[in-house]
C-alpha cells in the first residue's frame, strides 16, 4: 500500500490502531467496544450508519500521532457524509 500511496504522489501514515481505536469510536468522541462480527457501525450520535470499515477509514483522516482529532472528525462529518453512503450502499 505505501508503494502505490507514494506512487500516486500520496502519503502513507502509519498510526497505533490500539491507540486510535477507530472501530470503537463515535463522532461524540465516546468509544464503546464491539465485537469484530458487528461489521456495521451505527455512531450514538444518530448521524452515521454504515459498513464499520469504511467509517474507520474516514476517521483515519484525523489522526495525528496516534491521537484521533474526533471534533474535527465530527464537524467535517456533514460535508463527507453523501460520499461515504454512496461508498457504503455500492458495498
Amino acid at each position: 500500500m505505501q508503494r502505490k500511496a507514494e506512487n500516486a504522489n500520496g502519503q502513507f501514515i502509519t498510526f497505533s490502531t490500539q491507540k486510535t481505536a477507530l472501530s470503537q469510536t463515535h463522532l461524540n468522541g465516546q468509544r464503546i467496544k464491539k465485537p469484530l462480527s458487528e461489521r456495521v457501525h451505527k455512531d450514538v450520535t444518530g448521524k452515521a450508519v454504515m459498513q464499520r470499515d469504511l467509517f474507520s477509514a474516514y476517521l483515519s483522516r484525523f489522526v495525528n500521532e496516534d491521537q484521533l482529532l474526533w471534533e474535527s472528525a465530527a464537524r467535517q462529518y456533514s460535508g463527507t457524509e453523501p460520499s461515504l453512503v454512496d461508498a457504503t450502499e455500492a458495498l
